[in-house]
């Protein structure tokens, strides 16, 4: 099955009434009964006399149109999302459901739903592949030099190795058309004194217009489930960010000083 972002922003709203608003405006839901009149709507919709709001929701919907005889569909993604701790406001259309979380969780809800078997993207269809799969090794190179100004020789060589079959840590990445919009590779080491830890993932990447759409997990867990299909396990990653990488499986392991830094990084472990 499925599930397609909207790129709109999302408030959820009580109103005292509906006039003035523009029902002919797409994504535009509401709901009366004998107590309130609610609005759901795109953030820079809402009216200004609104009641009471609730900013900060990013939607998807079910793709196809939904046989009312279905039975489980939503149950089966909120019962998936609660398992990730993720709550949902969920829309029915005579066509189909619409499925809102807060913008924080969105990325986390697509990885969980992707794993459960649901694709998952945002009308720009894009595809997750290994530098094996795309013949992109030139455009890869100077992409991921471009991103973090490694010379692009560097990853040539790295890149070539994969290619060849002479490693098996491999480069991932993400497509958007023919556009690369993310990426990651694993290394030997990515530059830090610990060297007995290894393999390491390396140049994490999402290109900022394409970021809350679940690509870096993506990206995460197919390189973690690769190698562990040939019997690479565990995995290591060096990073100052705090909070992000847990919500994919890594836990903190120690701190470690990258190469001639005096401030220590944060190591991960993917067991």
């Amino acid at each position: 099955m499925k599930l397609s972002v909207l790129k709109e922003s999302f408030s959820v709203c009580k109103v005292a009434s509906y006039e003035g608003i523009d029902l002919d405006t797409p994504f535009v839901f509401t709901g009366a009964t004998d107590r309130e009149k609610s609005l759901v709507c795109p953030t820079d919709r809402v009216p200004v006399d609104t009641l009471a709001r609730e900013d900060g929701w990013r939607a998807f919907r079910i793709e196809g149109q939904l046989d009312f005889s279905l039975v489980g569909i939503l149950a089966r993604i909120s019962s998936i999302l609660a398992a990730e701790k993720i709550g949902i406001f969920a829309i029915s259309t005579f066509d189909t459901d619409y499925i809102l979380v807060k913008a924080e969780n969105l990325e986390r809800a697509l990885v969980a739903l992707a794993r459960a078997g649901y694709e998952t993207g945002d009308g720009e269809q894009f595809h997750f592949l290994s530098l094996r799969e795309a013949p992109v090794l030139k455009a890869a190179a100077s992409w991921f030099h471009a991103k973090w100004g490694v010379p692009e020789d560097a990853y040539l060589k790295c890149m070539d190795a994969y290619l060849s079959g002479e490693t098996e840590y491999g480069w991932y990445l993400c497509l958007d058309g023919d556009r690369i919009v993310g990426g990651l590779g694993v290394i030997e080491n990515d530059f830090h004194e610990r060297k007995d830890l290894s393999p390491n993932i390396c140049a994490v990447y999402v290109e900022e217009s394409h970021r809350r759409h679940g690509i870096a997990g993506r990206l995460l867990d197919m390189a973690v489930e690769d190698l562990r299909g040939k019997g690479i396990t565990p995995v290591y990653l060096l990073t100052d960010h705090t909070g992000f990488y847990e919500r994919y499986g890594w836990e903190f392991l120690c701190l470690a000083h990258g190469d001639g830094e005096e401030k220590p990084s944060r190591m991960y472990i993917h067991r």
